[in-house]
């Protein structure tokens, strides 16, 4: 029986669900509230799909996650019970989420679920783009999901920058200036795990439902797979009743994923990465990163809280997590130092006391070891991941269209056209010198007189080869620098004043230096670079 759901077959299957699936079941009774503590007193009654519409509904997941432009996962507690951490909604002591769950001495010692495997294969495939998490726990990151594309908005355990937040406390800004580019963007929320009870962070899974109730073009909506009920369940595109790993094994069979555990490898004691005194990203530094048993270091990013706060090194633990004593017992997750060797985060927490730093004439470069694997070179790319890849390019592109689709096509455009700046390439590569030309394409739209919303991407020829952008604007802006790995590398923002956008095109082998002049005069503009 599904005592206790709606009658209404959109809000046990979703609005892009079919009226004849079959209901959910009730699996596990719980009259107890989910979350009494924030104000939800639905019942923490657990229930399941028959394996036949849970098939069926993976597939049309799959989908939605092979068309979607910028796919987001937003995840609770409850992705990280099968790995034996407790979450508050789960109140029945038969609850089908933590059957087989380790039993842990201590929080930091929890691995990977399957499911947290599937969501690192589904970024190295190019699926999915972003991630905002609820929890602490490091678990994606363990099982490869890279630093840089995860927003820890409730704090972290790995992240002695960023410490919990509790549930009174307020949200770091720059993540939440990030949270909220990653709302605008999203097509499609994969909600995963959370019971959805009025945190500020909901806003990722509630916006992109609304847009898709509203009709808006390009835009798939929010999966919410969870045991619970939950208040987004009569709004939502696709209604999942599983456990997480049950519905993710059937996920990575449809999208034939390498779930392999990818977990990033330990790190040398001192590193020589490109980032400032202040801990942010400058490709012309060379800055020598002492991670050694007591050396000296200090908290640097401006908007954490314990900013300036000193500290040192006590060591490692066995997976190569590095032991830091600030205010008191931190860790430093090893997948940071794999990040900022990579120069793929925009600041890194901390620094040395007195950091040792050398200034470069050319860009830095990743050494060949710490490069990520890519959707090209991973040894699952195959035939189907192609085909994704492909209809992901083409949702891109009409969904980064809309932007400017209200404006005539005859609307003028104006258009500059300005030379490539090469960083050094890799040294002895026998690839073929690229060139041809690109644009940095951009949008705006008036809000209201000096404030507009814009947009710029990247266009052309070139554009299918360009691997990353990024983004470089005016200082008022934070973060006022943002990376973008999938195609076409929008970003939006709003604000009432013109200024030169930079940015740094990744291409292989070699990094290109050019700029936008942002200009309201025209619906659309671009300038044309020429490699």
């Amino acid at each position: 029986m599904s005592q206790g759901l709606s009658k209404k077959w959109r809000e046990v299957h979703g609005h892009r669900g079919q009226r004849e699936w079959e209901r959910p079941q009730l699996a596990v009774r719980c009259d107890e509230a989910c979350r009494a503590d924030q104000g939800n007193a639905t019942p923490a009654h657990e229930y399941l799909d028959a394996p036949a519409v849970l098939e069926a509904k993976m597939l049309a997941v799959a989908e939605m996650i092979r068309a979607a432009s910028c796919c987001v996962a937003y995840t609770g507690a409850g992705l990280s019970r099968a790995a034996g951490i407790a979450d508050y909604a789960t109140k029945s002591k038969h609850s089908v989420s933590g059957q087989a769950a380790p039993k842990l001495k201590s929080p930091l010692e929890a691995q990977p679920t399957y499911a947290h495997r599937v969501l690192a294969a589904l970024e190295r495939r190019g699926l999915l783009h972003e991630y905002v998490q609820q929890n602490h726990d490091g678990l994606p990151q363990k099982a490869g999901f890279p630093q840089e594309k995860i927003n820890e908005i409730h704090g972290a355990w790995y992240d002695p920058s960023n410490p919990v937040v509790q549930f009174d406390g307020s949200l770091r800004t720059d993540l939440f200036q990030w949270m909220l580019d990653i709302e605008q963007r999203a097509d499609l929320c994969l909600c995963l795990g959370t019971s959805l009870s009025g945190m500020n962070a909901d806003r990722i899974a509630n916006t992109p439902s609304d847009k898709m109730l509203r009709g808006e073009r390009g835009v798939f909506g929010t999966v919410v797979i969870n045991l619970q009920q939950t208040p987004l369940d009569d709004s939502c595109a696709i209604r999942v009743w599983a456990r997480l790993d049950d519905a993710f094994e059937i996920l990575a069979r449809i999208l034939a994923l390498d779930t392999s555990l990818h977990a990033p490898p330990k790190m040398p004691a001192s590193v020589c990465v490109p980032y400032d005194e202040n801990g942010l990203l400058d490709l012309r530094c060379r800055m020598q990163l002492d991670l050694s048993t007591g050396a000296k270091i200090k908290v640097v990013n401006k908007h954490a809280m314990n900013k300036n706060w000193p500290g040192v090194i006590r060591g490692q633990d066995e997976e190569g997590n590095i032991y830091t004593q600030i205010d008191h017992n931190r860790v430093f997750g090893r997948w940071w130092v794999l990040s900022a060797l990579r120069g793929a985060t925009p600041y890194i927490p901390f620094v040395n006391e007195k950091p040792r730093i050398t200034r470069s004439q050319h860009d830095y470069e990743c050494p060949a070891r710490w490069r990520p694997l890519t959707p090209d070179t991973h040894p699952s790319a195959s035939a189907s991941a192609s085909a994704s890849a492909s209809a992901s390019a083409s949702a891109s592109a009409s969904a980064s269209a809309s932007a400017s689709a209200s404006a005539p096509a005859s609307a003028a455009a104006s258009t500059d056209e300005v030379p490539g700046v090469d960083a050094e390439g890799s040294s002895g590569s026998s690839t073929a010198p690229i060139s041809g030309t690109f644009a940095i394409v951009q949008s705006h739209e008036e809000l209201a007189p000096d404030r507009h919303r814009w947009e710029v991407k990247i266009e052309g020829e070139l554009a299918p080869l360009i691997r990353e952008v990024r983004w470089k604007l005016h200082e008022t802006f934070s973060p006022n620098e943002i990376q973008r790995s999938t195609a076409p590398f929008a970003l939006r923002q709003v604000g009432w004043g013109t200024f030169e956008v930079r940015a740094e095109v990744v291409l292989p082998h070699r990094v290109l230096h050019c700029s936008h002049a942002l200009d309201f005069s025209a619906p659309r503009t671009l300038t044309t670079v020429r490699v």
